[in-house]
């Protein structure tokens, strides 16, 4: 990587979990990328966020609480994250998943190096915090993973004005016009159904069905990385082991068996 790095703005629309938030903004205090911010976008009005957020006294954490009376979208407050962010990239970061310190410098490097304007992970673990089972995603653009230049919103591209599947909206257009970088790197993420999701019990049904399950040695991995029973260093060293590698590449060259 080049000596100046560009700034990346990570944004993040929070509900009423403090507890997963905590848990994301530990993920994006431990990225060894260093030019970044975390945007911090939740309703006024939720009384623990506030709370929580007013204690951080990060310089590299910006609040970000949306306007009284205001009723924004889910994809309008990315939209408003993106305006009031500062950097020559955005991230997505979900406050409901965990992301690898390794994430924010893994999906910039491609870019830095090529015309594309995005880049996303193709791959990912897809984890079930009710039945504590981990799978390996199929293979596709995961739209919640995107990094992208901020120049395609200025340019025009804004996500949908609608509460669910504005990022797949979003990610489709840059696909269309080609713009897009696929990262192939499986332990960089991972995704979470805890219930509580923007999307219902159905959604993650037909994702799990048509992922593969990783070994119960993985899940229980996975499932203590979640709960913070194991250190960042040690769940960065796990995810990128032949361990978990070996599991994960496993069913996916056999993925019916």
């Amino acid at each position: 990587m080049p000596d100046s790095l560009p700034l990346i703005s990570c944004l993040c629309i929070t509900g009423n979990s403090t507890s997963l938030l905590k848990r994301a903004v530990d993920c994006f205090k431990n990225q060894n990328y260093p030019n970044k911010e975390l945007l911090l976008v939740y309703e006024r009005h939720n009384i623990a966020t506030n709370e929580y957020v007013g204690n951080l006294h990060d310089p590299e954490i910006v609040a970000l609480p949306i306007p009284e009376g205001s009723c924004y979208s889910l994809g309008a407050k990315r939209n408003y994250s993106i305006e009031k962010s500062n950097g020559e990239y955005f991230c997505q970061w979900d406050d409901d998943d965990w992301y690898h310190p390794d994430r924010l410098t893994a999906q910039l490097e491609p870019l830095l190096k090529s015309y594309k304007k995005a880049s996303i992970l193709i791959y990912e673990v897809v984890f079930d915090e009710i039945k504590k089972a981990a799978y390996g995603s199929t293979i596709r653009p995961l739209e919640h993973s995107i990094l992208c230049r901020r120049s395609v919103f200025t340019a025009g591209f804004r996500y949908s004005d609608k509460n669910k599947g504005e990022d797949f909206d979003f990610i489709r257009r840059l696909l269309k016009e080609n713009l897009v970088f696929p990262v192939i790197n499986p332990g960089l993420y991972i995704y979470v159904y805890h219930g509580k999701n923007t999307f219902d019990q159905e959604h993650f049904k037909a994702i799990f069905d048509f992922s593969y399950p990783l070994t119960d040695t993985t899940s229980a991995c996975i499932a203590n990385i979640l709960s913070g029973n194991s250190s960042m260093h040690d769940s960065a060293l796990y995810l990128k082991s032949e361990e978990f590698l070996s599991s994960f590449h496993y069913f996916n060259r056999f993925p019916y068996k």
